[in-house]
């Protein structure tokens, strides 16, 4: 190739303010005539400060992270179940791009399912690990101290803090169109018109509780030999007054091979549950006042040493020979509904290449979608018309009213197309013929195809169930590429006594040229 490198530029949003009232969701960019861009490599980038605060709204720093609430799979989110978006296009409802010389160019209604759903089939869970400009974390990939949110200092005395951050949402992922060059020269002025979910955006967090972290043994002694007891836990202190940061010093149970991805940073606020014992007097609760960490070190023995800033709260004054018994910490309740979710800026990140655009037509995927509902019975049987020029269509479901693609009572499935069967027979979800099916829409144009475990996971949740994932799926096949209808007929079949959800999405991979 000749020419030189790429320049990167930025087009801000034609719209200026940003809220998530539900009235703001419309943004709007323009890629001026003349010029050629590099879509493939091309991102919406969206600042968000999210920021948490106490009860009486004074706030604080804490580990938080980005939710799309019930919009993701019908549940509410917290901290345990957030869901985690594999691409940040799932955040994006809608997307329409056309030109001024050509007009409507792609057009994609609930892109967000689409974006999802395939994500899951197209994305490793190292791709999860190293987007730095990923939605929301895999908490539970990383233990306690994900988050993109804050910049956490777990060693030292350097104070954590908030951050602005931007969720970068890749054009290709919202539209297979945009995996290509863009010609300006030829096209002319280029909008893009994206309705982004802001209205669902939220703040949730993640505690340092013993019910989330609990060992996931049931041999204590196993626990201790792996160095992984109750991760809020420490351990009795005998008080010495002449050493003053001996009562203002929590040396954890658990032991860690380094600071990383342990559960404590510096200027984290605790409370402290455990019981002290004056001299020569009787136990007594310890006062449930807060205390900061102000420093952090790390024991020989790979324990952590956490440095308060005040001592330990107690009713009766500290005093030699007294003693704090073992007990647990936790971080300061939230009130999650007080915290501040900003949207400071929306913008367009894109590339002009320096080499000329290629000459004459120019070949490219779109999307088409239909939705349908159906008697929610336990099987249906529908007929439904592939549009012309189609190369894979996918069905996908409702999980409630969400971006989750899942009827959790489908068990089976039979396509026929223009009256010849697809399968051999009934195709059950989850059987070599279903992944099949999927390994042949991918090679079909569908994408690349890395990941056939049809799961999605949650943020922050330990337990077992959640570590496995949750079942997020969907029904695909290739298709005859010809240059008419052709007439398709869905059967589903839900497990013996259930019924299906009785809606679904299609969406069509369908060429067209400019």
């Amino acid at each position: 190739m000749s020419g030189g490198l790429n320049q990167v530029v930025k087009f801000p949003s034609e719209q200026s303010q940003f809220d998530t009232s539900g009235s703001k969701n419309n943004i709007d960019f323009v890629l001026p005539g003349g010029a050629v861009y590099d879509l493939s490599r091309s991102y919406i980038a969206v600042t968000v400060d999210a920021r948490s605060s106490t009860a009486a709204g004074v706030e604080f720093l804490t580990k938080n992270f980005l939710n799309m609430g019930a919009s993701m799979d019908g549940v509410a989110a917290d901290s345990v179940t957030t869901v985690h978006l594999p691409t940040a296009a799932a955040i994006v409802k809608n997307c329409h791009m056309s030109s001024q010389n050509f007009g409507k160019i792609s057009d994609i209604r609930r892109v967000d399912k689409y974006a999802f759903t395939k994500s899951l089939y197209s994305k490793t869970f190292e791709d999860d690990r190293n987007d730095v400009g990923a939605f929301n974390p895999r908490v539970v990939e990383n233990s306690d101290m994900a988050g993109n949110m804050n910049e956490y200092n777990t060693y030292g005395t350097e104070l954590s803090r908030y951050k602005t951050h931007d969720v970068r949402i890749p054009l290709k992922d919202l539209m297979p169109y945009c995996r290509s060059i863009h010609d300006g020269n030829k096209h002319g002025s280029t909008r893009l018109h994206t309705e982004i979910n802001f209205d669902q955006f939220g703040n949730s967090t993640v505690a340092i509780t013993g019910a989330i972290h609990a060992p996931r043994t049931s041999s204590t002694e196993e626990n201790d030999l792996r160095g992984i007891r109750d991760l809020n836990a420490f351990l009795a202190i005998t008080v010495n007054t002449a050493t003053p940061d001996l009562q203002r010093t929590l040396i954890t149970l658990a032991r860690y091979g380094s600071t990383v991805g342990q559960p404590f940073f510096v200027g984290q606020q605790l409370t402290i549950t455990a019981n002290y014992t004056p001299p020569g007097a009787a136990a007594e609760a310890v006062l449930g006042t807060t205390r900061t960490i102000v420093e952090i070190k790390q024991n020989a023995d790979d324990s952590l040493s956490l440095v308060l800033d005040a001592d330990i709260p107690t009713t009766t004054a500290l005093a030699t020979g007294g003693v704090i018994a073992a007990g647990t910490v936790a971080d300061l309740v939230v009130d999650v509904a007080k915290g501040t979710l900003n949207i400071t800026n929306v913008e367009l990140v894109t590339e002009l290449v320096q080499d000329p655009a290629p000459k004459g037509p120019v070949t490219y995927d779109t999307v088409l979608s239909e939705e349908d509902t159906y008697p929610a019975l336990n099987s249906m049987t529908r007929n439904y018309s592939i549009p012309p020029m189609c190369k894979n269509f996918y069905v996908m479901f409702f999980k409630s009213n969400g971006v989750v693609s899942d009827d959790q009572h489908l068990e089976s499935y039979r396509v026929t197309i223009d009256n010849v069967e697809q399968s051999q027979s009934t195709v059950n979800l989850g059987s070599p013929e279903h992944f099949d099916n999927v390994m042949r829409t991918y090679a079909n144009g569908g994408g690349e195809l890395y990941n056939l475990t049809e799961k999605y996971f949650t943020c922050a949740a330990h337990a077992e169930a959640d570590i496995k994932g949750r079942r997020g799926n969907m029904i695909c096949y290739p298709t005859q590429f010809l240059n008419r209808e052709q007439k398709m007929t869905l059967q589903l079949q839900a497990s013996a006594g259930q019924n299906l959800t009785g809606r679904v999405i299609l969406y069509y991979d369908v060429v067209r040229s400019v």
